[in-house]
């Protein structure tokens, strides 16, 4: 797979990943990647040896690891990736439309609508046209890709490194959380930290695969 690497991103822009409880939330973060992506070049190394912020790896597999304070989050990136030199591009290639400022602008607008007063399109193409000035077809375009964007599988899963609310084995303080919800994820504790190469060995197809025992 090949992959590219961020280290040493500002703080007040990884701050701005949140947790992760539905998926609108995962899409705030992987809006958030799109911009480290995109205007944080400076920021790629070449290896992890010194530590890392944020992966993406392409080829096959489409994915990003996000460094948390307290473990990793890992999901699916929607957005091709287009390297040219030390400039990266993103694209939705089901719409041919080009990941830049103001696709994510439109984006946040769209689930700003959404978060703040219900799952509405006719709200969400209202939203969109009135601040940006687009009309209701260029709108109602930006507002299947919303949707689309949601509707996808996101393949999210977190490690966790959880002192403050550890519990013995109802709530290990290393543990695996699958999906989105508290209502349906599932949980599955370790006993150790868990490394950057065994998260990666869960979706690399060319990795060997570790296993549970009970």
């Amino acid at each position: 797979m090949n992959h590219y690497i961020f280290n040493k991103i500002p703080d007040y822009k990884m701050d701005g990943f949140c947790p992760v409880r539905s998926v609108y939330d995962n899409l705030v973060n992987i809006l958030q990647v799109a911009e480290i992506l995109l205007y944080y070049h400076d920021k790629r190394v070449q290896n992890a040896s010194n530590g890392f912020d944020l992966i993406l790896f392409t080829s096959g597999v489409s994915r990003v690891i996000v460094r948390k304070k307290n473990g990793f989050n890992c999901m699916v990136m929607p957005f091709k990736v287009i390297e040219d030199g030390e400039v990266l591009s993103l694209v939705i290639e089901e719409f041919s439309e080009i990941v830049d400022g103001k696709f994510i602008s439109i984006m946040k607008n769209a689930l700003n609508t959404v978060l703040k007063s219900r799952i509405s399109a006719d709200e969400i193409v209202i939203g969109i046209s009135e601040s940006f000035g687009l009309d209701v077809a260029q709108s109602c375009r930006y507002c299947d890709i919303f949707f689309h964007l949601v509707s996808e599988d996101h393949g999210y899963f977190r490690f966790d490194d959880d002192v403050e609310n550890e519990n013995g084995n109802i709530h290990p303080r290393f543990h695996l959380d699958f999906f989105l919800k508290n209502s349906s994820t599932l949980k599955i504790g370790l006993d150790r930290q868990i490394s950057l190469d065994t998260v990666i060995s869960m979706f690399d197809p060319t990795r060997p695969k570790w296993y549970l025992r009970e």
